[in-house]
């Protein structure tokens, strides 16, 4: 019975002494758990095939991108702000849109004693060995005569005064008094192109992220996103998918070749933080604004008394222009630089100076980038013909406003005017004639009253409308607009000129029904 169970045993344990060394060599079981003297299983990660040196013909950006921030960085200063919020632009602050843009606009702090103060801060770019320093309007607008402070890159601190500001570009200008100052090259925007690597370096969000350098592409040229807020003011971004958040406003935007090409000044978020889209002020224009801010304490900037509006398909249609070409002029200063160079209403801007154009930002920051007394050359779009033109700019309080009042020659009443309308089926609109009343009131003795819409959604036409034009030719009856109208065929294209209820002159192309 003892032999027995001995035998067993000894069965059992040889079963298992085989059974571990097939797995082992099997590898069922870890390596950790495998006899002594058995070697570990190679473990072998990666492609070891790669060829490590085949990109080495490939220039390497890193190099440049290193050796640019190393030269910039010490030219980037970190703007402290506080001041009263009496008196400061109030815009920013309330207004959810310009919040969008501006998320670091001063906020109000907590009250001390007296009237509310505001703190905020900012970047900027030393801009001369006199201590010059370039940054955003909105940064520095709302400071106390002692309250902004600048901390460089070395981390010296100075108090700054306020040189000047220039709402209509967002850019101002302070300075400080230190020795030994870098200074920032500056390049040329107008060389600037879509796809062109750039740099953006400033202190997003805290002091504690100083001196932050972000990359990207310069994504888009010549925007206008609507944030100055002033009919004169003067927005032809350069937008980038460099990384900028709040606090970086005021800060360079750099070139590949080191030389500031831009000012960041806003940001396109729902959140108040980076998603993407940078705007930058092309230095261009904000050099010519801080040598006017430092020379003469305000800005002289050219204006040739034109209201303007960006092309549609329609308009282009109806002018005969390729899609997307030229700038529509809209209105016209009497007495004007435009007017008395013989530009008319309904003309189109192809181009100024050596630059064509295609929208009215562009056209705005050629032509502010000049000083009053300087002539300017634009090409125009007439009746299927290019015209050429030299116009000598004037300062823009020179002018009056645009459209001026006409004296009234309409129908007495309402009830004269309805019994004379007509329907223009070409249109789709039922038209009348002015009264008396709404002839001052539009400020035109000419034009059809748009007294109903037949076609629903039908174009930009809309009751309460008065048409004073077609294709350039005056309108005082129906029979002025059939007689064009009649050219046409269905999906042709005519331009109009309308007025608004508040007097304003306006452009708008109207395909034929």
């Amino acid at each position: 019975m003892k032999s027995s169970f001995f035998r067993n045993i000894m069965l059992v344990g040889v079963g298992i002494l085989i059974g571990s060394v097939f797995m082992m060599r099997m590898d069922w079981i870890p390596n950790g758990i495998a006899a002594l003297g058995e070697d570990r299983k190679k473990v072998t990660l990666g492609n070891k095939n790669f060829d490590l040196n085949q990109f080495d013909k490939i220039p390497d950006p890193s190099p440049r991108f290193r050796a640019v921030s190393k030269e910039m960085l010490p030219t980037v200063v970190y703007i402290q702000v506080t001041g009263s919020s009496k008196g400061s632009d109030n815009r920013f602050r309330n207004d959810d849109f310009f919040r969008k843009f501006f998320p670091d606009f001063p906020q109000d702090a907590q009250p001390n004693g007296g009237r509310p103060k505001m703190q905020g801060s900012g970047s900027g770019v030393i801009v001369s060995e006199e201590g010059y320093i370039l940054t955003n309007n909105h940064v520095v607008e709302a400071a106390d005569d002692d309250g902004i402070k600048v901390i460089l890159f070395d981390k010296r601190e100075f108090p700054a005064k306020l040189v000047g500001r220039d709402p209509q570009t967002d850019l101002a200008v302070i300075q400080i008094e230190g020795k030994d100052l870098p200074v920032a090259p500056l390049g040329d925007s107008d060389k600037l192109e879509v796809g062109d690597w750039v740099i953006a370096i400033g202190t997003p969000l805290s002091q504690n992220l100083s001196s932050t350098v972000t990359a990207g592409i310069v994504s888009a040229l010549g925007r206008n996103i609507g944030i100055i807020g002033d009919v004169y003011g003067i927005e032809n971004f350069i937008q980038t998918d460099a990384a900028i958040n709040p606090g970086n406003s005021g800060g360079p935007l750099i070139a590949m070749n080191g030389a500031v090409v831009g000012i960041n000044s806003a940001i396109a978020s729902s959140t108040g933080g980076y998603q993407g889209y940078g705007f930058a002020i092309p230095i261009n224009l904000a050099t010519k604004v801080a040598t006017d801010l430092i020379r003469d304490g305000k800005v002289l900037r050219g204006f040739v008394g034109i209201s303007m509006k960006e092309m549609d398909g329609t308009i282009s249609k109806a002018l005969g222009l390729p899609s997307g070409k030229g700038v529509l002029v809209q209105d016209i200063v009497a007495g004007g630089p435009a007017e008395k160079a013989g530009i008319k209403q309904g003309d189109a801007i192809l181009k100024v100076e050596t630059s064509e154009v295609s929208s009215a930002s562009q056209v705005q920051a050629i032509v502010a980038s000049r000083r009053p007394g300087d002539k300017v050359k634009m090409i125009i779009w007439r009746d299927g013909k290019e015209l050429n033109f030299q116009l000598t700019l004037v300062e823009k309080n020179s002018l009056g406003s645009l459209a001026s009042s006409d004296e009234s020659m309409g129908l007495d009443s309402q009830d004269e005017a309805e019994a004379q309308k007509a329907s223009v089926s070409k249109l789709g609109v039922d038209l009348r004639p002015l009264t008396k009343s709404e002839m001052t009131k539009y400020k035109t003795d000419v034009g059809l009253m748009v007294n109903k819409i037949r076609e629903t959604g039908f174009n930009d036409l809309a009751v309460g409308l008065v048409i004073v034009e077609i294709d350039r030719k005056e309108v005082k009856t129906v029979g002025d607009l059939n007689k064009v109208l009649a050219q046409k065929e269905k999906g042709d294209a005519v331009l109009l000129k309308i007025k608004t209820p508040d007097g304003q002159a306006q452009y708008i192309g109207v395909t034929i029904l």
